[in-house]
């Protein structure tokens, strides 16, 4: 499913951007911070992802997890994180304002799980590492947004 997803969005992209852009001279745009922020977090989940594909024992051991031996279960969950690193790079390289919030309102509720999970004790406080550079773009992005009275 994701992957047919994956593939609809980026026929969708390529039909619009092919419109307003030419290939070889691209138009030359500012960048929002929103953008550079989804930019910055896609490639660190991408990375994750992609580590955790690798060598997924090495980081649940360094999370305070207990390791798997039924890999598929980590590579399941590896390729989400790619595919959502995907979605976050295509929105800021895109500036598409829709997936951009979805990412921001997706972090929120992802840090909030993460907390209550270790507040209720069932992950190592460690595993914040995981969501804390969505959580300080979070914050950057909210302070931003408030310095210039915009909805968050």
């Amino acid at each position: 499913i994701e992957i047919t997803i994956f593939i609809l969005t980026l026929t969708n992209i390529r039909k619009t951007w092919w419109k307003e852009t030419n290939v070889f001279s691209p138009k030359k745009r500012i960048w929002t911070f929103e953008e550079k922020n989804r930019l910055l977090f896609g490639t660190y989940i991408i990375s994750l992802g992609l580590f955790l594909l690798v060598c997924p024992n090495c980081l649940l051991t360094y999370l305070f997890m207990p390791e798997v031996y039924q890999i598929q279960i980590t590579n399941i969950v590896a390729m989400q994180l790619v595919i959502l690193g995907i979605y976050n790079l295509i929105a800021s390289f895109h500036g598409i304002k829709a997936l951009i919030d979805a990412g921001i309102h997706g972090g929120i509720f992802t840090s909030i799980v993460f907390v209550i999970l270790v507040s209720f004790g069932y992950l190592h406080p460690i595993t914040l590492l995981i969501p804390m550079i969505d959580i300080m773009s979070i914050l950057f992005t909210i302070i931003k947004r408030f310095k210039n009275n915009e909805s968050i």
